[in-house]
């Protein structure tokens, strides 16, 4: 603890016996490096299509043998995004929720070591899917109904139709 990366420290090992003898190793070194900057995102940068139940994943970790890593993923639909989605998480994947449809959004990881070291990943981005489009309802219930007999010349004609999208125009040939 309170050690600073990318310096070099130096340090000896002493043993002692019962009969008071010591012994001592040679002189060695010590570098504390910072996490590896996160990288290879899934999605990957750039892509389109995406589900609106995906999930974020990363590659992460950190060089020095022992040292733990926890993220923090910073997402949104602004380029860069403000929003802390997940806080101090231990492995390298995070779950946004349910996303909307035909959505640009960006996000970007921080790694932090377990002595307060940290490395910035890239502003990655990708696209949701398109909302799926379901066909209309198929006309049903017509009026007059289907075989009546001794209907007027001057009768309308009507049915039951619309659309299971919300804000979907249906128009018909008759």
């Amino acid at each position: 603890t309170g050690l600073s990366s990318g310096t070099t420290y130096y340090y000896r090992v002493y043993a002692f016996n019962a009969a008071g003898d010591s012994a001592y190793a040679e002189d060695d070194a010590m570098t504390f490096s910072p996490p590896y900057v996160p990288s290879n995102p899934t999605p990957a940068d750039g892509a389109t299509g995406v589900s609106i139940t995906t999930d974020l994943s990363w590659t992460g970790g950190d060089p020095d043998a022992g040292d733990t890593v926890t993220y923090d993923v910073y997402f949104g639909t602004t380029n860069p995004p403000t929003t802390l989605l997940c806080n101090d998480v231990s492995s390298p994947s995070c779950d946004p929720g349910t996303l909307a449809y035909d959505t640009d959004y960006y996000w970007y990881v921080v790694a932090t070591d377990n002595h307060g070291d940290s490395a910035t990943g890239s502003t990655w981005d990708f696209t949701t899917e398109l909302e799926p489009n379901n066909p209309p309802y198929t006309p049903s219930s017509p009026a007059p109904a289907d075989g009546a007999t001794d209907v007027s010349i001057t009768t309308g004609l009507s049915w039951t139709g619309g659309d299971p999208d919300t804000g979907d125009t249906v128009i018909y040939d008759v």
